[in-house]
């Protein structure tokens, strides 16, 4: 059981316990599955930190999913030695650490030729490691931007399944990718990256041999198959939309004016109706059906009513002969109406003593 930090540094000393360490220097390589935490221990605490056959060191980058390097302190200041000198990205710390490299030449030599040093000697070696490597780790701009360049440039040609897919599932023996995911590496496309990059790398991995890496380039040339099948499925797919493109090419319509979609004007259709001639006969069976009735005459104007003559028709016997015509009887009917007072008045003319006379 450890304590977390969010610090990387402070979680992987803390990981290495119960080892005292003396620094941990990250760099982490973006794409190359390069998260690599070199981690410097007094000479006396290596055995302690890397644990019974690397143990203790395979369980503390399983907990920070961080590749661990562990080095004694002699061998570290033996390495930023090397990179003083050779490295040019370190060029501006050469000449003012020229003197303290000299010493710790010096002090390595004795180291070597089995002399003792003293506490503050190790504390000065301490200090000039921890000086060279943090300024190691330190990218400029253009460093950074170099590398993804280069991170970039190595991605191509690898399948994209091989970005999803976790190492564990990559087909490789259990213990092949049991020791990979340990040292980092969590997909397929960060051992791939890696191996384009430098396969050697892989090959000092503890546990990783002659036949191991067998199987891992097997797996690097099945992804360059599937990469190949990829390519070639994209190309014809780029082809087979150039060429429908060119067979139909999409011509787009010019915009219309809005005014030009008014509904157009219809002419309303009337059927035309054909007028029958009428005679004689029907003229006068319409203007006899025309008659006012009894409650039209009482809602007609006085200037409108006019005096309505009835005629007696012609009596027949019980055997359908005419009788003898009598004289015929007018009767004649005046209807007034009254509009101050809302009335109607009916009169009729009636022959009395020899005259007519209106009764109402």
């Amino acid at each position: 059981m450890i304590e977390w930090n969010p610090d990387p540094a402070s979680f992987i000393a803390k990981a290495i316990s119960p080892a005292r360490v003396s620094g941990v220097y990250l760099n982490e390589q973006k794409g190359t599955g390069g998260k690599t935490a070199t981690v410097v221990v007094p000479e006396d605490q290596l055995s302690l930190a890397i644990g019974r056959d690397g143990q203790n060191a395979r369980l503390a980058a399983k907990l920070t999913s961080w590749r661990i390097d562990i080095k004694s302190l002699p061998e570290a200041a033996s390495d930023s030695l090397y990179k003083l000198q050779n490295d040019p990205t370190l060029a501006a710390l050469v000449e003012p650490e020229k003197e303290n490299a000299a010493k710790v030449e010096e002090m390595l030599a004795r180291k070597a030729d089995g002399r003792p040093l003293t506490p503050e000697e190790y504390d000065f070696m301490t200090r000039f490691v921890d000086r060279v490597e943090r300024r190691a780790t330190i990218k400029t701009a253009e460093q950074k931007k170099e590398e993804e360049d280069r991170i970039a440039e190595l991605r191509k040609g690898i399948p994209a399944s091989a970005f999803t897919t976790a190492i564990l599932d990559s087909g490789l023996p259990e213990h092949v990718a049991y020791l990979l995911q340990e040292a980092g590496y969590a997909t397929v496309s960060d051992l791939a990256i890696q191996m384009k990059a430098d396969s050697d790398n892989i090959l000092r991995l503890q546990g990783i041999g002659p036949r191991a890496m067998e199987n891992i380039n097997a797996l690097m040339a099945s992804l360059e198959t599937q990469a190949a099948a990829e390519t070639e499925v994209e190309k014809q797919k780029a082809e087979a939309e150039a060429a429908v493109e060119v067979l139909a090419p999409v011509v787009e319509p010019e915009p219309v004016p809005v005014e030009e979609f008014s509904a157009p004007e219809v002419e309303e259709v009337v059927p035309e109706t054909v007028e029958e001639p009428v005679t004689e006969p029907e003229k006068a069976v319409e203007e006899a059906e025309e008659e006012p009735t009894l409650e039209e005459l009482f809602t007609l104007r006085p200037e409108v009513l006019e005096t309505v003559t009835v005629e007696d028709e012609e009596e027949t016997d019980e055997f359908g002969e005419k009788k003898k015509k009598g004289k015929k009887k007018s009767k004649h009917v005046e209807v007034t109406y009254d509009p101050d007072r809302d009335t109607t008045t009916v009169r009729k003319k009636h022959k009395r003593g020899g005259g007519w006379d209106w009764e109402e």
